[in-house]
């Protein structure tokens, strides 16, 4: 641990690389979710107006 630590300069970008995936998978999960519950949303209404 404490070998890997001395690189800082070589581990700093290897870090903000984790930094940038972890928080697109952040955004990405509730995007899919947010998509879900529109479709959902819209087929609902949909349903009611047709009726």
């Amino acid at each position: 641990n404490t070998n890997t630590y001395v690189p800082t300069t070589t581990p700093a970008p290897e870090s903000m690389q984790n930094v940038v995936p972890s928080t697109q998978q952040v955004p990405h999960i509730e995007v899919k979710p947010a998509e879900s519950v529109d479709r959902s949303t819209l087929v609902v209404p949909s349903g009611n107006s047709n009726k």
